[in-house]
């Protein structure tokens, strides 16, 4: 590897590479049957879509009781424990998954599924950060972006070339092999020892210090409420209100949005490393406001080639949407889950990680539900309009945030684990809190 190209990669401990490559494993595996749910349990199964669309909201709602008592549970019993069961749950969702033939079935596999997967992220999270220092913070969440962002978009693929809904056994083929995933995942990280250890709270106060000690933190509410705002005008539409409106009003054909996705997932892959690097010495906070941009940009591009008849500017123009908006995303990993990791105390990184996970999934029910009333009522110009103020509102609320971010919350320092990259001298370390 070219010096060039090492100056780029983070410097990590070797443990935390370790616990990164694992969960790449297992997001390969979640890649294989992540756009295949409502078409298994229909087209195989024979279980009306309504129901499956059901069934798959199921894995959202049980996330709003899981994770926070994921929360608990890494606080109480440490992250590594925490998130070797929960990565086991999930195993066995996966594979009662693929063995399901009624209704009920589907929607108590999916109740299964979606508490290993909802418990996994406070957890994985507060191991990743037991991993390294302070300073590789946003070096590390940006590293399991990029990965699980390749694992599920490597996945996807081949599973996209291997099930067919005429032969129902490629389907519960590749939930076994996501079910097995997870137990790899999960053998690995049990036999990581000294990460993710539980932190003893000072005496007396384990009972006092839970989750309303966390939201009675005015800067982490903050937070928490740019994050389930930057989840329900960017991700939440991304999911619901962009393929709608470019295989509807867009006329563009679903090869045509896969590949957009395809596109997304490559840039992030190819950029991740080189955005981090450029952040170096700049406010968390202003990464936020440069997403805000480039995703007002995303939705007023979609807008525009939304009424251009679907032909071949059609089709540029999303996928230019859809860069614009990966752009964005590599922005955010590198500094809002880095944050809120500064913001928690050790004895509560748990419940903070889970709070703020819960962060994604209140906006991924907001989001979709203001979408679908939007473009159900014919109100798809309205709709990406509302968007893009929505992102000005974004971008106030991030530079409002800044006064309020103690020192360190809220700057990428030069020295988070990049090859190649030199300690910030104090005046610069001083000018970039600035």
């Amino acid at each position: 590897m070219s010096t060039a190209v090492r100056a780029y990669i983070p410097e990590l401990p070797r443990r935390a590479w370790t616990l990164l490559a694992a969960d790449a494993l297992s997001a390969l595996g979640s890649g294989l049957v992540l756009p295949f749910f409502i078409i298994y349990l229909n087209q195989v199964r024979g279980i009306s879509v309504p129901l499956a669309a059901l069934a798959l909201s199921t894995i959202a709602v049980v996330g709003l009781v899981a994770s926070p008592v994921s929360g608990t549970l890494v606080d109480r019993f440490g992250a590594r424990v925490t998130l070797a069961s929960m990565v086991t749950v999930a195993a066995l969702g996966a594979v009662w998954i693929a063995f399901v033939t009624a209704p009920w079935e589907a929607f108590a596999a999916a109740a299964v599924f979606g508490t290993g997967v909802a418990g996994f992220w406070p957890a994985m999270n507060s191991t990743l950060n037991s991993t390294v220092t302070p300073a590789q913070r946003s070096a590390a969440f940006s590293v399991h972006y990029t990965t699980l962002n390749l694992g599920l978009g490597v996945g996807g693929v081949l599973s996209g070339l291997f099930v067919d809904v005429h032969s129902p056994g490629t389907f519960q083929a590749v939930y076994l092999v996501d079910g097995l995933s997870f137990l790899v995942f999960a053998a690995l990280v049990s036999r990581m020892k000294g990460i993710g250890s539980r932190v003893p709270a000072e005496a007396g106060t384990i009972a006092a210090r839970g989750y309303l000690t966390v939201f009675r933190d005015r800067t982490f509410l903050r937070v928490w409420l740019l994050m389930t705002m930057i989840v329900m005008v960017g991700y939440a539409q991304l999911g619901s209100a962009w393929p709608a409106f470019a295989s509807g009003t867009g006329g563009v054909s679903t090869r045509v949005i896969g590949l957009a996705f395809g596109v997304n997932t490559a840039f992030i892959v190819l950029t991740q490393f080189v955005v981090l690097k450029r952040l170096a010495g700049h406010r968390r906070t202003r990464a936020v406001v440069v997403l805000s941009a480039l995703w007002a940009a995303c939705w007023a591009v979609t807008l525009v080639a939304g009424h251009l008849g679907g032909g071949v500017l059609a089709i540029g123009g999303f996928l230019v949407s859809m860069v614009l908006f990966a752009a964005g995303e590599t922005l955010q990993s590198p500094s809002l889950a880095p944050m809120v990791n500064d913001l928690a105390a050790d004895d509560l990184r748990g419940r903070y990680n889970a709070a703020y996970s819960l962060s994604w999934s209140v906006g991924d029910m907001i989001g979709p539900a203001i979408a679908g009333a939007a473009l159900g009522a014919g109100l798809s110009t309205p709709l990406f309009l509302g968007l893009i103020a929505a992102c000005g509102v974004t971008a106030v609320m991030a530079l409002r945030l800044e006064r309020h971010l103690p020192p360190g919350a809220n700057i990428v320092t030069p020295n988070e684990g990049l090859g190649g990259s030199r300690p910030a001298s104090r005046k610069e370390a001083s000018a970039a809190h600035a």
